[in-house]
């Protein structure tokens, strides 16, 4: 567990040990209200990966990927709703502005293949320090609001 702003934050690193390079992989779970808490909760996840060349962050971001507005901005309308009936900030997109800004790659950042009832991807996988041949998947179906997603990764990476 890491802590930004008061609040613990859950993250499950674990290694991967492969004749291409060792691979870091982080499986997180950001705040579901506040962007200014996600970034304090993301740096020193950032910090704990950073020792690694190659590295994954996957999970749940509850943070809406910028390139999936850009490229569809009408998908932001029923979002900045909700998040206005529910008295939540606006949709930002600190996180995948600094993650990519350092260095990070979004596996499918033109997919939009969305991972929750908003019709959002709030779950995302990213990489650094790897190839092309990474891929991820929505798993449908479960016990959450969100479905779960899976990251690919091919021999060859690793």
């Amino acid at each position: 567990c890491v802590v930004g702003l008061d609040k613990v934050v859950s993250v499950l690193p674990c290694g991967v040990v492969g004749t291409h390079g060792d691979v870091t992989i982080a499986a997180v779970h950001l705040d579901h209200q506040s962007e200014t808490i996600r970034m304090s909760q993301l740096q020193p996840i950032l910090n704990l990966l950073a020792p690694s060349p190659k590295h994954i962050l996957i999970g749940d971001f509850n943070s809406l990927p910028h390139t999936d507005y850009t490229t569809n901005p009408h998908l932001l309308a029923p979002i900045t709703a909700h998040r206005a009936r529910t008295s939540w900030e606006p949709p930002s997109f600190d996180i995948s502005h600094h993650l990519t800004s350092n260095g990070y790659r979004m596996i499918g950042e033109t997919d939009c293949t969305p991972t929750c009832w908003a019709g959002t991807r709030i779950d995302q996988c990213w990489v650094k320090g790897m190839g092309r041949d990474v891929h991820y998947e929505a798993v449908r179906g479960g016990g959450s609001d969100h479905d779960a997603i899976r990251c690919r990764v091919a021999r060859g990476e690793i």
